[in-house]
This record gives C-alpha cells, sequence and structure tokens, in this order.
C-alpha cells in the first residue's frame, strides 16, 4: 500500500496478489478486507491493481459494504478472457460506473482507428472528478499511444493536437 499526499488530496494506491491464486474463503477475506479498507481511509482517492477482484459481483459487494460516501475507488476487472475483459470501474458517492473497457495493450495494437477508438473513449468515458481535481484514465497498453526512447516521448499520430491537449490537460 502507498499514499500520495497532494495539495488538498490524499491518494491511496492498493496492490493485492492476484485473485486467481485464492481460495473461496480467501476470496471472501478479500472482499471484506478491501470494503473496510474504503470505509476507514481518511484518502480520497484510492486505486486498486488490476486482478483484486474475480468479479462484477465481487465488486457490487464490496459497493454494498462500504459506507463510507467519501472515497471514490478505483478498479479494473478481467471480466472474461482477452482484452474486451479488462473493465474499469469507479466508486463514488456509494454508486459504482463502469468506464470503459482497455482497448489495446501492445504497440502493434496502438493503429490509427484504435487510438481514434482511444481518443474516443478517453473524451466521454475515462474523465472524471475527486475534490475538484480532474483525473483521465490510461490503461496499460493503452500508454502505447506514445512512442519514444531514454528521455523523449512524442504521439503516434503527429497530427492529432486534440489529443494532446486532452492528455496534458
Amino acid at each position: 500500500m502507498a499514499i500520495i499526499l497532494l495539495e488538498d488530496m490524499i491518494i491511496q494506491l492498493v496492490s493485492f496478489l492476484s485473485y486467481k491464486r485464492l481460495t473461496v474463503k480467501e476470496r471472501l477475506f478479500r472482499i471484506d478486507t478491501i470494503s473496510s479498507i474504503l470505509n476507514e481511509t481518511e484518502a480520497d482517492f484510492v486505486m486498486f491493481s488490476v486482478h483484486v477482484l474475480k468479479s462484477k459481483d465481487d465488486l457490487f459487494e464490496i459497493t454494498r459494504n462500504v459506507h463510507n460516501k467519501n472515497v471514490t475507488a478505483l478498479f479494473e476487472l478481467d471480466e472474461d478472457r482477452g482484452l474486451k475483459g479488462n473493465r474499469l470501474y469507479l466508486l463514488q458517492k456509494g454508486e459504482i460506473k463502469h468506464l470503459s473497457n482497455q482497448l489495446f495493450s501492445t504497440s502493434e495494437g496502438a493503429t490509427r482507428k484504435n487510438i481514434e477508438l482511444l481518443s474516443r473513449e478517453l473524451s466521454e468515458h475515462r474523465k472524471f472528478e475527486v475534490n475538484g481535481k480532474r483525473f483521465l484514465i490510461v490503461l496499460c497498453g493503452e500508454n502505447n499511444i506514445l512512442k519514444g526512447s531514454t528521455g523523449t516521448a512524442e504521439f503516434r499520430l503527429q497530427n492529432r493536437p486534440d489529443l494532446k491537449r486532452l492528455l496534458l490537460k
């Protein structure tokens, strides 16, 4: 667990072993542990690593158990086999919202078409606020919209200043 202190905000990062290695009893204990973290934290925003929960049902169980409506939490669930199953969920003000799915994971997947899809997703589904601070989420391999070498990075699509403005606001 790590805590990041920003001006007027506390962000907590939480990581567990993959749920894939858990027994049913351990999985239920994980749900209780995550619920307790969210109920007891002083953080404004808690981000959980991928593979923390097995299913959306686990996430809904946590939502029922969390009474701290001041905390915002971000979860990435691997609901189906393959890339399309990586789904991003936000718990905010006691409600769960599906934000988006991961669109690609490699530089080969960062095609013009996929970057266009990601641009739309970023504009429409990947933005949210916590305590007046704006967040924009790029999942895992979607960082491949950038290319570069040590110390330098540039966008793969040079003719997309709108994407650059969106990411660097």
